[in-house]
């Protein structure tokens, strides 16, 4: 990434490359607009034989001085243009490429199904907003794609290459078993086999932990940052993200993903304008939760949100009736799920501030996507309102 793009993330994009084609576009537009109206002159002036000839001249003589000036204003504009096509051009290449680093996964079926482990934490391709803004921040209960060539090499690292060899060639076999008529892997099916889960707990369990703890954290955190994948973020991998990624490796998902796929009529529900339908949907929320041990609650409910499941407003109304009773909602709401609430407030301050921001990629997001972007702010606020967050913290 870093031989592609320069030190502001942009692409390099020389002006000869695109200048001309807006200017002869412009060139073109101009010229059939000149034609055009020097016939439609000719229509309207033909009938006055007296004045229609000067008058004739005088505008021609008017439309060419403007066509003159107009001309240096499109090679000016024509530079600007080419600038917004590079950073365009650029956000697309780092899609491709971060698309390509974590999609050759499909054909190294080990670290496909290592991947699994936090692939649910991986911020949506499409969501342009807190793809851009995990790149210059940490954002709680989310992982990068980016850290997944990192992950892979500090695996490959600890548990050495005989390890590797065996695993890799059962990873093979369960690819195999599960292979269709047309060469791909029914990768749901694949992860549910017992062998695949096996892996995964063997892999993110006490044995990765032992051997991790004969490394220092300084040097995972350097394999992390350091590896190709990684270079593209604004931002290294700090003490938060290295505490906060050791929580999500660590923990078995499988009760999440499992409330995530029992609560799809839920989630729709809460999302229902009609009153009557999102109350009890709230109330069937907040039996989910209460059903998750209580360390995986606020991840459960960071992913609803992150995922777009629902909209952050009907979360925080449903989490305003858990903590209803007490007599400080946003007090409880901190106590029992500090991430939650953090992010939560830190979600709201980074749209509040979306357009006035100076990066040139979060501008052209906002401009492309205003109303998505104004929709989270609001509702983002709306759940912080009613779960009764102090209004300093958000002002």
């Amino acid at each position: 990434m870093s031989d592609v793009f320069d030190a502001n993330a942009r692409l390099p994009l020389p002006p000869e490359v695109t200048s001309h084609f807006f200017r002869s576009l412009v060139a073109s537009t101009l010229k059939t607009f000149a034609s055009d109206l020097n016939k439609s002159l000719d229509e309207v002036l033909a009938a006055d034989l007296k004045y229609g000839p000067m008058v004739r001249k005088h505008l021609q003589a008017a439309m060419a001085d403007a066509l003159r000036k107009t001309m240096g204003g499109i090679a000016r504009e024509s530079e600007k243009m080419n600038m917004e096509s590079a950073a365009a051009v650029a956000e697309e290449i780092k899609k491709i490429i971060a698309l390509v680093e974590v999609d050759k996964l499909r054909n190294n079926y080990f670290g496909r199904v290592l991947v699994r482990q936090i692939d649910n934490y991986f911020p949506l391709r499409q969501d342009i907003f807190l793809n851009l803004r995990i790149r210059d921040e940490h954002v709680r209960g989310v992982i990068p794609r980016q850290i997944v060539g990192g992950l892979l090499q500090a695996l490959r690292t600890v548990f050495g290459a005989d390890f590797l060899a065996e695993k890799e060639e059962l990873c093979n076999n369960i690819a195999r078993k599960y292979m269709t008529n047309i060469r791909v892997v029914d990768w749901p099916s694949a992860f549910e086999d017992g062998e695949s889960k096996g892996l995964v707990r063997q892999v993110f369990g006490e044995s990765l932990k032992e051997k991790l703890s004969g490394k220092s954290r300084d040097w995972f955190m350097g394999v992390i940052k350091d590896n190709k994948s990684y270079r593209e973020m604004r931002r290294g991998f700090g003490e938060e993200d290295y505490n906060s990624f050791m929580r999500l490796l660590f923990i078995s998902q499988d009760d999440i993903r499992r409330a995530r796929k029992s609560s799809e009529k839920i989630f729709t529900a809460m999302g229902s304008a009609d009153n009557a339908e999102a109350q009890p949907a709230a109330a069937q929320f907040n039996e989910v939760v209460e059903g998750l041990p209580k360390e995986k609650r606020e991840l459960f409910i960071l992913q609803v949100i992150n995922h777009k499941l629902v909209e952050a407003g009907p979360v925080g109304m449903a989490l305003a009736r858990r903590y209803g009773a007490s007599g400080d909602k946003w007090a409880a709401v901190s106590g029992e799920m500090e991430w939650l609430a953090r992010e939560l407030v830190a979600k709201c301050k980074w749209f509040k501030g979306l357009p006035d921001s100076k990066d040139e990629l979060v501008q052209a997001a906002y401009f492309r996507s205003k109303d998505d972007a104004s929709r989270q702010y609001v509702q983002t606020r709306q759940a912080l309102t009613t779960l009764n967050c102090p209004k300093d913290m958000i002002a």
